[in-house]
């Protein structure tokens, strides 16, 4: 539950980075804009591919050493 609280704050945060872009009226704040976005759409895929990744599997050795 708390990675789709997280990644819902993240897309949230991305979203707010491209308005931030489209109302910019100064390179710096439009450039800050689209950073945030872009930082913003790649957390959240790597929050997706980090919860339907498989799990490497554990030989029967290493169940005991967890």
């Amino acid at each position: 539950m708390g990675k789709f609280v997280f990644g819902a704050a993240m897309a949230i945060l991305a979203f707010l980075g491209l308005f931030m872009a489209s109302r910019a009226e100064d390179p710096v704040y439009y450039l800050q804009g689209l950073l945030l976005f872009v930082f913003g759409v790649g957390f959240v895929f790597y929050l997706i591919s980090a919860s339907v990744a498989p799990k490497p599997n554990k030989g029967p050795a290493e169940e005991y050493i967890d």
